[in-house]
């Protein structure tokens, strides 16, 4: 378990203090940038260069960011400031900051970002099909921006690899609101950014951030006020080492390398001061020192940044000492006393490990051994350990047990005992003395836990005397022996063990004696031999034997004598002739004799099993080779009989025998099978024209197919049935199979090339059932369904061909989308030209009025409403006009003439009214932008992208805000303008 003492200190040593310097006296904003692509903002500084204001709605004027950036780079920041929107701003767009910023570098074509953007807008807006939410982002920016797609990035926050968008906070309520102040913090480190408002947390970003310039944004928001900007030199180190042990290298890192290495996140400081607590110190941005001795050291380090502020930290580390420990010298105590070790010994940050696997820093000793402890720490481990002996008083005292010695010997008596003292029967003190004469013997031990006695009794005696078991002899079985070596003070082992002094013999043998005590030993041993009678001699039931044979007869037996029939007096006897043969075998105890008949015979006669054969399958033949006699019949599968039936192909052995000799024949045997079942295969179709040859080969057979032919094989060039039996000795099989034709796939037409409205499912049908089918896309249904536009193939195919068919199908479209502008009010005295076009063909246009005309001209208030339709679809629109009596007047031409005659060359907007922002949009007949502008007084030459465009109509879409007769004007406009070539 962790050392307690060892916790505390570690949590004590997790506190840090640190000095931050604010430096507001060296911001200065009038040597702050403006920045943009292109730079669009109208930034105002306070003669103090405390504050800004950007003053313009500019979002008519060009639909891209503003920046207003320090000239100095950051990272180690806490940044600080006020930030406020006038109510005369009116808008409900972006307003923030930047941070970690490098470009656009604020040349006209610069789209190339590379920044931190922190931005918040009043409320959720939706403008030219982009939406926007109200509330807060925080997005990391990297890469070109289109000129195009400012409104998708900057407006609407799109989220992908250019624009990362990695936090928002967006709601209802989560708008900034006019005439507020609202107090801004950001602290921005190399692996770290949090923002926040009104000291509330908006942001807290845990990532690899680079040193970067920081500073004001804006995007289409008017009369915002910046302002209370405060800088901090804010940094901070970590402690590697927080513990180590005396000689231990500590290390301390300000700079975190998994964010690019050393350099990035110190780009902004220009020098570090350590000063480790032991007198030592160091300039290095991560330095490393080495404690050579213990404490709990303060670690200070003074960090100042490239514009002269200053920042201090300190923490603390803490320098082990190395264990030691000590039990003490080894020592002996009474039994029952306990003995306490401590293994502490003054050093409180140690884990402890005693021979019992016990783990406290002291142990409680209450019996005898070896004891130990290790002292463990990070620096390092020290052992110890104490042998403790348990003495008790002397109760143990033995002498021994009363004893009997050998005339002349000398008994040594012991009465060692541990840190004793000895008092003997003759007043010796020694641990030892010595007897050599009998009597009763005693001593008493005195120790510092007790005392006791014993005492022991010696006499003295003899060795055994001689002694002799007689001569070797010789009785029958069923007589005995009875051996008897009687003394006194001794005691008896004979051959097999035994300890009596009398033994008694029945059986042949070398016995001996051996009579011994402690003084000696004397030993006897005996020859004795018991006969048997002699056992019954069987020389075997009466035999026979062959031509020529001899039969040995055999009596041996030990101590014996013979007498045969022909009274010669061998063991043995060699029979060569018929006739009876006797023995008699003799020895003092009996006798004993055996008769056998003997007679000759003849070998066995010739064996004949005939010649080799074949057998049809599931038939069997019925092997003879009896012969009269006494013989024995051995087959080929070990079987006895004098028959044998065969049943399966094969080489069949028999073996004819009696005790004279064997004779062996041999028959080979074949197996003929009846035809194997075959099969000409599955009904089969086959194409037009094509043969099949149809296969019943087997060998040993005959055919015969539907026809008669009797060939193995048949050719089938036409449809109908056909069958086959193959026939031998042993049986027939059968087969048929049915053939039939088809056709080749027809020429697939799917019809003429054709057109239909987009939305209405067109299917394609080649209509030859029972096909495969394959579509240019892979599918392989009957059918295909046809949803755009397009060339359509299918492949028809069987095992007989293919064929192949194609047509192009094209879509009709429905009228276009009526896309009016909002609801809006105009002028009195000025019209508005509405006009619905659409390229789609067969359209009809129908106004609220009745009238039928693609455009229409609007003089008068009201609502108004146009259905467009064909064939294909219909599509409506509505717009609510108001007049109002102004004398704003806005013209657009409806024709141009880029000519360079000096005559009507460019398209322009007349005006005559304070115009505050506008947007000019001019698109060709198949809908792409080839001209666009927020310029109020901007002129088209009728070319795009520095190529002049052909002659035909145009479309423009014009929006413009202005103020008339203390009324907010917001007016679209769309119409058509001829480019004349």
């Amino acid at each position: 378990m962790p050392n307690k003492h060892l916790l505390s200190l570690l949590l004590f040593l997790s506190f840090t203090y640190g000095a931050y310097t604010q430096c507001t006296n060296i911001v200065d904003l009038n040597t702050w940038i403006q920045e943009g692509s292109p730079v669009t903002g109208s930034w105002v500084v306070n003669p103090a260069g405390s504050s800004v204001i950007q003053t313009i709605n500019y979002f008519g004027l060009n639909a891209k960011p503003t920046y207003f950036v320090s000239p100095d780079s950051f990272i180690n920041v806490k940044i600080s400031g006020t930030i406020r929107v006038n109510a005369n701003g009116y808008d409900d767009d972006w307003i923030g900051f930047v941070f970690g910023y490098h470009n656009p570098s604020g040349l006209p074509d610069s789209n190339n970002h590379d920044l931190w953007l922190f931005d918040w807008k009043k409320d959720s807006q939706t403008l030219y099909g982009f939406f926007a939410n109200e509330g807060m982002a925080l997005a990391h920016i990297q890469g070109n921006i289109p000129n195009n797609s400012y409104s998708q990035y900057f407006y609407a926050h799109t989220n992908d690899p250019i624009f990362n968008v990695v936090g928002t906070n967006y709601g209802t309520g989560t708008g900034w609101v006019h005439n507020t102040n609202y107090d801004f913090t950001l602290v921005y480190t190399a692996t770290r950014a949090i923002i926040m408002i009104d000291n509330d947390t908006i942001f807290d970003v845990v990532d690899c951030f680079e040193p970067g310039r920081f500073g004001f944004y804006n995007h289409s928001q008017a009369e915002v006020v910046y302002s209370n900007f405060s800088y901090e030199l804010i940094t901070n180190y970590e402690v590697l080492t927080p513990v180590v042990c005396p000689g231990d290298t500590a290390k301390f890192l300000f700079e975190d390398v998994s964010c690019g290495g050393l350099g990035q996140g110190s780009a902004n400081i220009t020098s570090w001061t350590w000063n480790f607590g032991d007198g030592f110190t160091s300039n290095q941005t991560n330095p490393n020192h080495i404690y050579n001795t213990s404490g709990l050291f303060n670690v200070e380090m003074i960090v100042t940044d490239n514009i002269g502020c200053i920042d201090t930290v300190v923490k603390q580390i803490l320098v082990l000492p190395v264990p030691d420990v000590d039990l003490g010298a080894d020592t002996t105590i009474c039994i029952g006393d306990t003995l306490s070790l401590d293994g502490d010994a003054g050093f409180p940050f140690a884990t402890y490990l005693w021979q019992n696997n016990s783990m406290d820093s002291t142990f409680e000793v209450t019996g005898p051994g070896t004891y130990w402890v290790e002292a463990t720490s990070v620096c390092g481990m020290d052992r110890d350990s104490i042998d403790v002996s348990y003495l008790g008083p002397p109760t143990n005292v033995n002498l021994g047990a009363d004893t009997t010695l050998c005339f002349g010997a000398i008994l040594g008596l012991d009465a060692t005992s541990p840190l004793a003292t000895y008092l003997w029967h003759n007043g010796s003190n020694n641990a030892t003395v010595s007897i050599d004469a009998p009597g009763t013997y005693y001593v008493t031990v005195t120790n510092i836990c007790g005392s006791g006695s014993d005492s022991i009794d010696v006499s003295y005696i003899g060795p055994p005397t001689t002694f002799s078991l007689g001569n070797d002899t010789t009785f029958c079985i069923g007589g005995g022996l009875a051996l008897d070596v009687t003394q006194p003070n001794v005691s008896y082992l004979w051959q097999d063990n035994t300890t009596n002094p009398v033994y008694n013999i029945t059986s042949s043998g070398t016995y001996y004696a051996t009579v011994s005590n402690i003084c000696g030993q004397e030993t006897d041993t005996i020859q004795v031999t018991v006969l048997n009678p002699p056992s019954p001699v069987n020389f075997g039931d009466d035999t026979t034997l062959c031509d020529a044979a001899s039969l040995l007869l055999d009596a041996t037996q030990l101590n014996v004598e013979y007498l045969w029939h022909d009274n010669t007096v061998n063991p043995t006897f060699t029979v060569t002739q018929p006739g009876t043969y006797s023995v008699v075998v003799s020895n003092i105890c009996g006798q004993e004799g055996d008769t056998i008949n003997v007679s000759y015979e003849n070998s066995p006669l010739i064996v004949s099993l005939g010649n080799d054969t074949t057998l049809c399958e599931a038939t069997s033949l019925l092997l003879n080779a009896s012969q009269a006699g006494n013989v024995s019949y051995l087959w080929q599968d070990n079987s006895t009989d004098p028959t044998f039936n065969v049943a399966a192909a094969g080489t069949y052995q028999v073996t004819v025998s009696n005790i004279c000799g064997s004779e062996t024949d041999d028959i080979n045997i074949g197996i003929q099978t009846a035809p194997l079942p075959f099969t000409l295969g599955s009904d089969t179709m086959l194409c037009n024209g094509v043969i099949m040859l149809l296969n019943a080969t087997q060998a040993g057979v005959s055919y015969q197919w539907q026809d008669n032919s009797s060939e193995p094989t048949f050719t089938v060039d036409g449809p109908g049935i056909y069958m086959v039996t193959v026939a031998n000795d042993c049986g027939q099989e059968s087969s048929a199979i049915a053939v039939d034709y088809i056709a080749p796939p027809q020429q697939v037409f799917l019809g003429s090339d054709t057109s239909v409205c987009e939305g209405v499912p067109f299917i394609l049908d080649p209509k030859q059932p029972g096909m495969n089918y394959s579509w240019q896309d892979g599918s392989d249904s009957s059918t295909y369904v046809v949803t755009e536009t397009g060339i359509y193939r299918v492949m028809v195919s069987n095992q007989c061909g293919e064929e192949s068919g194609s047509i192009d199908v094209s879509f009709r479209p429905g009228p276009d989308p009526i896309l009016f502008a909002a609801d809006t009010i105009i002028c009195d005295e000025e019209e508005l030209f509405l006009d619905v076009t659409s390229n789609a063909a067969g359209i009809t246009y129908t106004w609220q009025d009745g009238s039928r005309l693609p455009t229409y001209t609007i003089k008068t208030p009201g609502v108004y409403q146009v259905m467009v339709e064909n064939d294909c679809g219909l599509e409506s629109g509505e717009i609510q006009v108001s007049f109002s009596d102004c004398d704003c007047t806005v013209f657009l031409a409806n024709a141009f003439s880029p000519n360079g005659d000096g005559i009507n060359d460019f398209f322009r907007v007349s005006y005559d009214c304070d115009i505050q922002m506008s947007n000019l949009i001019i698109f060709n007949q198949w809908g792409k932008i080839v001209f666009q502008s927020n310029d109020i007084n901007a002129e088209w030459d009728g070319t795009s992208k520095g190529k002049a465009l052909p002659e035909g109509a145009y479309t423009y879409f014009f929006t413009y805000t202005g103020m008339e007769l203390d009324q907010q004007l917001n007016v679209p406009m769309k119409g058509s303008i001829v480019l004349i070539r």
